[in-house]
């Protein structure tokens, strides 16, 4: 059938594609087929393997450059690569730029959309007059702007599973304390990785050219492999390590007090950057005497009046008791807090109610 709205429809198929394949594994099977150098293909798959659970990109060229292998010139060649992939709007730095990727260039409307895009905070805040006498777009094909703008997929990536189907948490970095002391190290057969004798040998004694320039060719990616592998547990095992001298009272028995930590303070310490330690301890989790945790549970940086946490909890709860019929701007919220004594932007009000999934003031309103 070709109906999209029954059972067994193109929109139901996509809905079980898309539910049952992660974001990397759609995005790595159109790589495939991609034609591009091997040192571009090898930073486009960086690229998407430093997507977040949306479909956003956090680093730029330089960031991935000093993470990787690749050049900040071969990312910038890859990061296009992978912004033109299906779903619109992946690899995008900012939600901007995410929105921009989606619009379509021939739509009529699209090169106005561009500027509007920029002027979000304006529109989410009812200065439509001001929007149209500056940019001097008509209000009503603003309008129709506006109408296609919210057409798009702010996180194009959250439509593909996660791929956290899994019923149990197996442990990336164990610390046990002997002696007063922390000795920290990875779980799993990876430290066991070497290159094969028996390979390694044949590579030297073959007397077919051709065997031993294959075999010394997957010899050299295997050594970069294990390479690649072994400084990015060495950087898990610094940052845990940084951590856990921030958090020592975490360890010790019965007392689970957390003091403010942010991954800044650890970047510095360790001179690394701080996507560089976002990337660390993204998806990876600790076991401990105290029990088995996320590594990102330990950051807990106030932000001028209480913690990131505390601070969605209240804007959770500020919006779960407005009137649907008018709910809170991210303004007024922002207004609320201050009054409460916590300051924080309404950029940072907009983000964190964005990353917990809620929607946007317009999306929100109830009409009766």
């Amino acid at each position: 059938s070709g109906s999209s709205g029954k059972l067994g429809g193109i929109s139901e198929f996509e809905k079980f594609y898309q539910a049952d394949m992660t974001l990397v594994d759609h995005l790595m099977s159109q790589l495939h087929a991609t034609k591009c150098p091997d040192n571009v293909r090898r930073a486009c798959r960086f690229v998407i393997y430093s997507l977040d659970k949306n479909g956003f990109l956090d680093m730029g060229p330089e960031e991935l450059e000093e993470a990787s292998e690749n050049t900040a010139e071969e990312f910038r060649q890859a990061i296009p690569i992978v912004q033109g992939m299906d779903p619109s709007g992946i690899g995008a730095r900012n939600l901007e730029e995410c929105l921009c990727l989606q619009l379509d260039p021939d739509n009529e409307l699209s090169e106005d959309a561009r500027k509007i895009i920029e002027r979000l905070s304006d529109i989410s805040s009812g200065k439509i007059k001001m929007v149209v006498r500056e940019t001097g777009i008509p209000q009503e094909r603003l309008m129709r702007i506006i109408e296609l703008i919210r057409t798009l997929d702010p996180r194009p990536g959250a439509r593909f599973s996660d791929g956290s189907s899994q019923k149990y948490i197996t442990p990336d970095v164990i610390a046990e304390i002997s002696g007063g002391h922390a000795v920290i190290y990875m779980a799993g057969a990876h430290q066991n990785l070497s290159l094969s004798p028996y390979y390694v040998e044949m590579a030297e004694s073959t007397t077919d050219a051709e065997v031993r320039k294959y075999l010394r060719d997957r010899i050299e990616r295997a050594s970069g492999l294990i390479k690649n592998i072994e400084q990015r547990s060495n950087t898990v095992i610094n940052v845990t390590r940084a951590i856990l001298e921030h958090q020592s009272q975490f360890l010790q028995p019965g007392d689970h007090t957390l003091r403010p930590l942010s991954m800044q303070e650890v970047a510095d310490e360790l001179q690394i950057h701080v996507s560089t330690v976002s990337r660390a301890v993204n998806g990876k989790y600790l076991k401990c005497p105290g029990g088995t945790y996320a590594l990102r549970s330990f950051f807990t940086a106030e932000v001028a009046g209480g913690t990131k946490d505390s601070i969605l909890n209240r804007i959770k709860e500020l919006i779960d008791g407005e009137d649907p019929e008018h709910p809170l701007s991210d303004q007024k919220i922002t207004d609320i807090l201050a009054s409460e004594g916590t300051e924080v932007s309404r950029r940072a009000v907009a983000k964190y109610r964005d990353e917990a999934g809620i929607l946007s003031t317009s999306q929100r309103r109830k009409r009766f």
